[in-house]
């Protein structure tokens, strides 16, 4: 089993420390961590026990990070020193790694910090060894042999530009064999890409001046022109009487192909986490974000460097936290949660969102990934509408919304089902036909003629109720054209009206009655046509007279009649069949004095209409 790597971080920062080890052990390090915030604890730590691995802050409040890297550089000059700080600037970290530190990681990045503490682990082994290599050299070529055949890198020596060992990864990766490599002729630059050439010479020529030679990493070329990429760690050493050069290569082709496809892969992911139109915010456990897309900064009025130094709850209200914390522990449990709720920004205001809230796992590690979208118009709009339909269902007429091509009711009001007796939910299943059962398709022909023609139209008809009983209604049809025509139709219970009516007439019944009782008449005296109509006890008052024309009914009036003159609101007349009075007139013209009919509609039965004073 492998054993812990023993590191020794230097950090004042709790949550710092908490996080960093965190990374750590989620990239499935195994890490045995002693934990420093003093000079004192850290010249006792670094003195009192073995350690892998030097993580450090740059600045502390009684110690700093540079001169606990002169502390390890006295003491384990082969220890991995890592600097992880927040507030290391370019030059600065610039400057440490030549003072001997190995790597620099902001702590806003953390996602460096796996990759440099196995490059810094890593280098360690390859640099322990390239130790063993020499000391076997030292000790017995013949050891040397064994041990450089059972390393899975290549390993050769190159003395005075001549290949003079090559164990045998060397030719299971270039293809050549021992004869070749070993030749007088062999160009040793044959294995080097032309566009590396000058970086190898370079690194070999540093190292015959007597100085360590820092990894390069260049592109192998085989015998068979295949191209792989590489890390070369070279070595100065004696061969014989001569200075040579050890070389260990090892074989990164397919950590560099599985890197460049997860650049790829990121980059790709980045595209889409950028293009979105929704906000996106990614926290950890801690409900800190660790990332935002642009979308984000603009709901919040927020910079991206400063979002991601807040927290969650920052953009609530008090009152919502409680509310948020349940929601954030079910999430993390795997749950998917919609809800919504304001955010305050940065200036302030607040803005009612949207929020679509889901766990998700990125290397073992679980986030809340949140996509909000402001929905303040939208909730503007809803509230519009509820108090439009409030003012609809507490309107003294019936609405009905009626589709054009079906006659299927699309909307009704409460007033409609209170009317008819059916609730809301049976309405909508129903037609027009189902309440008017004096619809035809010859009506429904004029009804569309008009309504093309003139938008609206007023007509009396009847309703029938769910229990079968019918009631008198005055129907106002308008064409309405949205995103497609609808047919709104205002229905008015004229039930009152026509028992006014009825009462009228009653009342006239008893005037006549009353009035042949009495021996008195009364006439009507068409201006026109110089003729009297008069009432039955006029008739026997007066008898039979030129000019004078007695009728005892609306359709006997209207007998060879040239025209229907309207002088007066005739009770007779007020809803008249159209297509009778056409057949009955013999020019088919109607003047109206009172106004009482729809023009559209009157025309449409063929007739002239003349609306006086209209």
């Amino acid at each position: 089993m492998k054993k812990p790597l023993r590191i020794l971080h230097l950090e004042d920062d709790k949550n710092d420390a908490l996080l960093v080890r965190s990374t750590l052990e989620d990239a499935g390090l195994k890490c045995r961590i002693t934990l420093v915030d003093s000079k004192p604890a850290f010249l006792k730590s670094i003195t009192s026990g073995e350690i892998d691995l030097i993580l450090a802050d740059y600045k502390l409040p009684s110690f700093s990070g540079q001169s606990a890297l002169k502390i390890a550089r006295e003491q384990h000059a082969d220890v991995p020193f890592v600097f992880v700080s927040g507030s290391m600037g370019e030059d600065l970290a610039v400057e440490s790694i030549k003072t001997g530190a190995t790597d620099y990681v902001m702590k806003t990045n953390l996602k460096r910090l796996v990759p440099s503490v196995e490059r810094a682990i890593r280098e360690v082994e390859q640099r322990k060894a390239r130790e063993l290599a020499e000391a076997s050299l030292r000790e017995s070529e013949g050891q040397f042999r064994s041990l450089s055949e059972q390393s899975p890198n290549m390993i050769f020596i190159n003395s005075n530009g001549r290949i003079v060992y090559a164990n045998s990864q060397c030719l299971a990766v270039t293809g050549y064999t021992l004869k070749e490599l070993y030749s007088s002729r062999f160009n040793f630059m044959k294995l080097i890409a032309p566009e590396h050439h000058e970086l190898i010479k370079k690194s070999f020529a540093t190292h015959l001046k007597g100085k360590e030679s820092p990894q390069v990493q260049y592109t192998l070329v085989t015998k068979r022109r295949a191209r792989k990429e590489v890390i070369l760690s070279t070595k100065l050493i004696r061969h014989g009487a001569e200075q040579a050069i050890l070389g260990i290569v090892t074989d990164v082709s397919e950590i560099k192909q599985a890197e460049s496809q997860v650049r790829r892969a990121l980059e790709w992911q980045q595209s889409i986490f950028e293009g979105s139109r929704d906000a996106v915010f990614i926290s950890d456990a801690q409900s800190r974000f660790v990332a935002v897309n642009n979308a984000a900064c603009e709901l919040t009025g927020y910079p991206r460097e400063e979002l991601l130094w807040m927290h969650i709850p920052d953009l609530h209200e008090e009152s919502d936290r409680e509310a948020y914390n349940k929601f954030h522990r079910r999430i993390m449990a795997g749950e998917t949660i919609l809800s919504e709720a304001k955010i305050r920004r940065k200036d302030g205001t607040k803005v009612e969102a949207e929020f679509n809230n889901t766990r998700i796992v990125v290397d073992g590690k679980s986030y809340m990934h949140t996509s909000a979208r402001d929905i303040t118009e939208r909730n503007r709009a809803q509230e519009a509408l509820r108090l439009f339909r409030q003012l609809i269902d507490h309107s003294n007429d019936g609405v009905q919304v009626v589709d054009p091509h079906t006659l299927k009711l699309i909307d009704v009001n409460q007033r409609c089902c209170v009317d008819l007796g059916y609730s809301r939910e049976e309405l909508l299943h129903m037609g027009v036909g189902d309440i008017d059962k004096s619809i035809t398709s010859q009506r429904l022909k004029h009804i569309a003629e008009v309504l093309a023609q003139s938008k609206s139209l007023t007509i009396e008809t009847t309703h029938t109720r769910k229990d079968g009983s019918t009631y008198p209604v005055e129907v106002n049809l308008n064409n309405v054209q949205l995103e497609k025509n609808y047919i709104v139709c205002v229905v008015r219970d004229i039930t009152e009206r026509k028992l006014a009516l009825q009462t009228l007439e009653r009342s006239e019944e008893q005037l006549r009655k009353a009035q042949s009782i009495a021996h008195l008449g009364h006439w009507e005296i068409d201006l026109e046509r110089r003729i009297i109509r008069g009432s039955d006890e006029a008739r026997r008052i007066y008898g039979d007279k030129k000019g004078l024309i007695y009728c005892n009914s609306e359709k006997e009036t209207l007998a060879d009649a040239d025209a229907l003159v309207i002088v007066t609101e005739w009770k007779q007349f007020r809803s008249p069949d159209f297509d009778e009075l056409g057949c009955r007139l013999r020019d088919k013209v109607i003047f109206d004095g009172r106004n009482m009919y729809e023009p559209a509609l009157v025309k449409s039965s063929g007739l002239e209409y003349y609306s006086i004073g209209r």
